[in-house]
């Protein structure tokens, strides 16, 4: 299922940059300012590499090992690569390879979900929350291990991009075609959350009419009542454990 998943966002982001460079028009040459982070070629091609490393190897490595920390670590460095877009955009990867007959409990995985909206970053936080809940050999959870090396790997990727991609993009993005590549990327990402976002929670957060108008409610209060997301998340929280 998670690789079903990666393909199809492959395809819709690809899909997104080649319209983009037919569609799009191409930004003024006024928004583009100098970089204020300076990183070597060097130090950018052994990030890239560490990132391909990570990417390809760890699979194996999983596989082979069948340690539960590896497992783990491995689903959410390949999650964490696709930082792309925001970090909704990890969501469903990581229900895919964390939630199921060996991993985590989908209610639980949905609960830590929400929950992690009342923080700062909070899909990226959320790994935390999930490697801490999952299932060791022995099946108890994972606790403080599972949660420092989920959260170590969903993170590392980002950074390998970050330093990998700052040598060459000062050049890169100066070319009409990329940032008209990069403008329809962005526009096929907000559709391909729109569209995972909506399955989530149409699949497990909304199981009765009740919760379905709490999470209206709580839409309206972040959209037109402006309140503040950690509001909103434990105001819906104590009326679900009253009234639902």
């Amino acid at each position: 299922m998670a690789l079903g998943l990666m393909r199809a966002g492959m395809v819709v982001i690809a899909f997104g940059a080649f319209a983009g460079v037919w569609l799009t028009p191409t930004p003024p040459a006024s928004a583009l300012g100098d970089w204020p982070l300076r990183v070597s070629r060097r130090t950018g091609v052994w990030a890239l590499g560490l990132l391909a490393l990570g990417l390809v190897w760890g699979p194996v490595w999983a596989q082979h090992s069948g340690a539960a920390l590896v497992t783990l670590a491995d689903a959410c460095f390949r999650a964490g690569a696709w930082v792309f877009g925001g970090g909704h955009v990890v969501l469903p990867f990581l229900q895919a390879e964390l939630v199921g007959p060996n991993g985590a409990d989908a209610a639980t995985f949905m609960a830590g979900y929400g929950a992690a909206q009342a923080v700062p970053g909070p899909l990226f936080t959320f790994a935390a929350f999930a490697g801490a809940v999952m299932p060791g050999a022995d099946g108890a959870a994972l606790g403080g291990a599972g949660a420092l090396t989920a959260l170590l790997a969903v993170f590392a990727p980002g950074a390998l991009w970050l330093m990998g991609v700052l040598p060459f993009w000062g050049s890169l993005r100066r070319h009409a075609a990329i940032q008209r590549a990069l403008m329809g990327a962005n526009a096929a990402v907000v559709a391909w959350l729109l569209v995972t976002l909506i399955g989530l929670v149409s699949e497990h957060g909304t199981a009765s009419w009740a919760q379905g108008l709490v999470a209206l409610l709580s839409g309206a209060a972040l959209v037109w009542g402006r309140w503040p997301a950690w509001a909103v998340v434990l105001s819906a929280g104590a009326v679900g454990a009253l009234l639902l």
